[in-house]
This record gives C-alpha cells, sequence and structure tokens, in this order.
C-alpha cells in the first residue's frame, strides 16, 4: 500500500536467496538505528514507485541525526525546567506558528503524502523550533516561555508520533 517494490543499488528486487536485503531486526539489535529511526527512514521514502535503498544509504543516517536533535531539544526544555525556581506547569495552547503548520501536516497525511509530510515536518522542526524558538527563548526562559515551549513541542510530537512513537509518546509523558 505504501510502497512499490523495494530494490539495491544495482536495480535487483531484495531476496533471501540473492541476500541482497537489508534485515530492519538486525539493524535494531546491532544498535545501528532505533525502529524510529527506520521507520521514518521508510515512510520518509515511501510512494507507489520502486525505490532503491541500501545499508549505507544517508537518509538511514540523516534521520537517526534528526531524532538526535530532537531529543536534543526535549532535554533542553527539561533542563530548563529544573533550573526554574517554582515552575509551574500549565496547559497551553500552541503559537500560531506551529498550529498552522499542524494544519498543513494534517493535509499531507490525510492526502497520503509520507514523503512531503516528513521532509516539511523534519525542516520545520529544525529550523522554526530548535533554531528560531529555541535559541531566542535562550536569554529569557521564564515560566510563561516554558509552557510555550512544552506546548509547541507537545502538539508537534503528537502528530510526529505516528512516524516515530517510541521517541514521541516518552517525551510528551515527560512534559
Amino acid at each position: 500500500m505504501l510502497t512499490g517494490l523495494i530494490m539495491d543499488k544495482q536495480n535487483r528486487k531484495f531476496s533471501k536467496s540473492l541476500g541482497n536485503g537489508i534485515d530492519p531486526i538486525e539493524m535494531i539489535e546491532n544498535h545501528d538505528f532505533s525502529p524510529d529511526a527506520l521507520r521514518l527512514f521508510m515512510l520518509g521514502k515511501s510512494s507507489h514507485l520502486d525505490m532503491k535503498i541500501s545499508q549505507n544509504d544517508q537518509d538511514w543516517f540523516a534521520n537517526k541525526k534528526f531524532l538526535n536533535k530532537l531529543w536534543q531539544s526535549a532535554r533542553f526544555l527539561f533542563l530548563q525546567k529544573e533550573k526554574l525556581e517554582n515552575y509551574q506547569f500549565i496547559e497551553i495552547q500552541a503559537e500560531k506558528e506551529v498550529i498552522g503548520f499542524i494544519d498543513d501536516f494534517d493535509k499531507l497525511i490525510e492526502s497520503r503524502n509520507f514523503i512531503e509530510a516528513t521532509r516539511q515536518f523534519k525542516h520545520f522542526y529544525k529550523e522554526y523550533f530548535c533554531d528560531i524558538w529555541i535559541e531566542n527563548s535562550k536569554q529569557n526562559m521564564s515560566n510563561e516561555m516554558l509552557n510555550i515551549g512544552f506546548a509547541n513541542m507537545r502538539l508537534l510530537l503528537e502528530r510526529f508520533s505516528i512516524f516515530c512513537p517510541q521517541i514521541s509518546d516518552f517525551i510528551i509523558s515527560e512534559i
């Protein structure tokens, strides 16, 4: 339903007899990649067309790197929570930029455009949430700013959990 044939770099269909397949369980057990990174890789490449992949595909590493960025941004907010005296979590609405992005993201998911949805999510999370929101908030972190950060992160991760449920659900549970 999501992909055509999965083939190696020589245009051969993955096959046990050829030994050219990639075993995702082995990759997870060897701690090369998390299940979330593998899922994000496959959904980020999924289309109804045939696709070529290899174990050295740079997208494997790019997704692993993105998930590390996601974890580090959450860790930053959790550390800020510990630093603030008398921090009190208040459930508030996310910023309009995040809500607007989520509307666009939902439309991509409804149309089953997973490649574009993953691309846009990663771009928005890195460019807006990490590079703009977190960087601009570092000097002025207060209870209110931290609550906005958690609201933004929660809304983004609630949607992203369809791609990466383990890391998303864990971070949400810690907010």
